[in-house]
Protein backbone atom coordinates (compact mmCIF):
# COMPACT_ATOMS: atom_id res chain seq x y z
CA UNK A 1 0.00 0.00 0.00
CA UNK A 2 1.59 3.56 -0.96
CA UNK A 3 1.11 6.37 1.79
CA UNK A 4 0.68 9.44 0.70
CA UNK A 5 4.06 11.62 1.58
CA UNK A 6 2.02 14.15 3.05
CA UNK A 7 0.92 11.43 5.99
CA UNK A 8 4.44 10.01 6.09
CA UNK A 9 5.91 13.20 6.97
CA UNK A 10 3.31 13.51 9.45
CA UNK A 11 5.28 13.18 13.34
CA UNK A 12 3.37 10.13 15.07
CA UNK A 13 3.59 8.89 18.77
CA UNK A 14 2.95 5.37 19.70
CA UNK A 15 2.14 4.40 23.25
CA UNK A 16 2.26 0.84 24.79
CA UNK A 17 1.16 -0.25 27.75
CA UNK A 18 3.28 -3.87 28.96
CA UNK A 19 1.94 -5.46 32.02
CA UNK A 20 4.32 -5.87 34.68
CA UNK A 21 5.40 -9.47 35.91
CA UNK A 22 4.66 -10.20 39.59
CA UNK A 23 8.21 -9.96 41.01
CA UNK A 24 8.91 -6.54 39.12
CA UNK A 25 12.17 -6.26 36.73
CA UNK A 26 14.83 -3.81 36.42
CA UNK A 27 16.48 -2.62 33.78
CA UNK A 28 20.63 -2.51 33.55
CA UNK A 29 21.44 1.46 33.39
CA UNK A 30 23.29 0.90 30.52
CA UNK A 31 20.57 -0.60 28.26
CA UNK A 32 19.46 1.26 25.12
CA UNK A 33 15.98 1.59 26.95
CA UNK A 34 17.70 4.40 29.08
CA UNK A 35 18.55 5.74 26.00
CA UNK A 36 17.14 9.80 25.66
CA UNK A 37 18.74 10.39 22.94
CA UNK A 38 16.48 10.09 18.99
CA UNK A 39 19.03 8.00 17.37
CA UNK A 40 18.76 5.84 20.24
CA UNK A 41 15.23 5.40 19.71
CA UNK A 42 14.40 5.00 15.95
CA UNK A 43 14.86 1.17 15.01
CA UNK A 44 13.90 0.13 18.86
CA UNK A 45 12.00 -3.24 18.76
CA UNK A 46 9.47 -2.96 21.62
CA UNK A 47 8.50 -6.69 20.99
CA UNK A 48 11.63 -7.82 21.73
CA UNK A 49 11.91 -5.40 24.76
CA UNK A 50 8.71 -6.89 25.90
CA UNK A 51 10.35 -10.57 25.63
CA UNK A 52 13.61 -9.77 26.95
CA UNK A 53 12.44 -8.48 30.37
CA UNK A 54 9.20 -10.67 30.81
CA UNK A 55 6.87 -7.86 30.02
CA UNK A 56 3.29 -8.45 28.15
CA UNK A 57 2.19 -6.29 25.85
CA UNK A 58 -1.70 -5.06 27.19
CA UNK A 59 -1.94 -1.96 25.11
CA UNK A 60 -1.50 0.10 22.58
CA UNK A 61 -2.51 3.58 20.86
CA UNK A 62 -0.83 6.36 18.43
CA UNK A 63 -1.71 9.51 17.11
CA UNK A 64 -0.93 11.51 14.28
CA UNK A 65 0.31 15.58 14.00
CA UNK A 66 -1.27 17.45 11.38
CA UNK A 67 -1.46 21.48 10.69
CA UNK A 68 -4.60 22.44 9.82
CA UNK A 69 -3.85 23.37 6.64
CA UNK A 70 -0.90 21.56 5.77
CA UNK A 71 1.76 22.51 3.08
CA UNK A 72 1.82 20.08 0.49
CA UNK A 73 5.54 18.31 -0.08
CA UNK A 74 6.99 18.46 -3.71
CA UNK A 75 9.12 15.61 -4.43
CA UNK A 76 11.17 15.47 -7.30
Amino acid sequence: MKIPRLIRQSPASVFLLFEEPVGGYEIPSGAPEYGAGLGQRIGWDAVAFGKKYGLKLVGADFFLLRAVDPVPVVVK
